[in-house]
C-alpha cells in the first residue's frame, strides 16, 4: 500500500480498520501493570506476592479503599524472599494537613523509629462513599544488598467528631537490607470493604 507520511485529520473519514497490537513497535515496556487484585468480599488484609522481581527497579501501588470501622489504619507489610512479613525496622516520618470547613483546618507531623510496619497515620472513615486513595512509590525492594525505601500520599476522610479531609505524606525505609518479593496490606480495626482495589506497577531504569 501507499506510505502516508502526512495527512490531516479532516481527509479521515469513516471507520478505521482494527489494528493488531501484535502489529506494534516501538512502544515502551519499561511502565507496566504487574497485578491488580479487586476484593470480592470485606477482609482485614490483602497480599500481593511475588510482584516484585529483577526485571523492575522501583514500584508504584494504587490502593484504593473504603473501610467499615472508624479506627480502620492501613498498614503494610513487606514480605522478604521466603514470604515471610517483616514486622521490624520500619523508620519513617510522616505529615498530615487536614480541613474540616471553609475557616478551620490544620496539621501535624509524626515520625515512628523501629516500628513494626508502615501506616497511615489517620484513621479513615466508616463508608460506603468516601473512598480513600493510597498511593505508595517503592524503591528497589528486589536487590538483596539494599534497604526498601518507600515514600507516597494519602487522601482520605476521617469521620471522627466533625468530620476531616485529610492530605497526608510519608517517606522512610524498611531498613534490613534483603530481598523483598512482595507486600501485605492489612488493617489495625475492621475490614477493607468489598471492590477495594489494590493494583501494582513496575518501572524499569534502562
Amino acid at each position: 500500500g501507499a506510505n502516508l507520511t502526512s495527512l490531516d485529520a479532516s481527509d479521515l473519514t469513516g471507520a478505521l480498520p482494527a489494528i493488531s497490537g501484535a502489529s506494534l513497535t516501538g512502544i515502551s515496556s519499561d511502565y507496566v501493570r504487574i497485578l491488580t487484585t479487586t476484593m470480592g468480599a470485606d477482609a482485614t488484609s490483602v497480599t500481593m506476592d511475588n510482584v516484585f522481581s529483577a526485571t523492575y527497579l522501583s514500584y508504584f501501588v494504587e490502593f484504593q479503599v473504603l473501610g467499615d470501622s472508624s479506627s480502620m489504619q492501613p498498614r503494610l507489610r513487606f514480605l522478604d524472599s521466603g514470604g515471610s512479613e517483616r514486622t521490624t525496622a520500619y523508620y519513617y516520618a510522616s505529615w498530615a494537613g487536614n480541613r474540616s470547613s471553609s475557616s478551620s483546618g490544620g496539621g501535624n507531623e509524626c515520625s515512628y523509629w523501629d516500628n513494626d510496619c508502615w501506616r497511615v497515620q489517620q484513621a479513615f472513615a466508616d463508608s460506603t462513599s468516601n473512598k480513600a486513595s493510597w498511593l505508595i512509590n517503592i524503591i528497589d525492594p528486589f536487590t538483596s544488598t539494599f534497604t526498601t525505601g518507600f515514600h507516597g500520599e494519602c487522601q482520605l476522610y476521617d469521620a471522627s467528631g466533625a468530620g476531616l479531609f485529610y492530605w497526608v505524606r510519608q517517606a522512610g525505609w524498611s531498613q534490613t537490607a534483603g530481598t523483598d518479593r512482595g507486600f501485605k496490606l492489612y488493617t489495625s480495626a475492621g475490614n477493607f470493604r468489598q471492590n477495594s482495589v489494590v493494583s501494582v506497577y513496575g518501572t524499569k531504569y534502562s
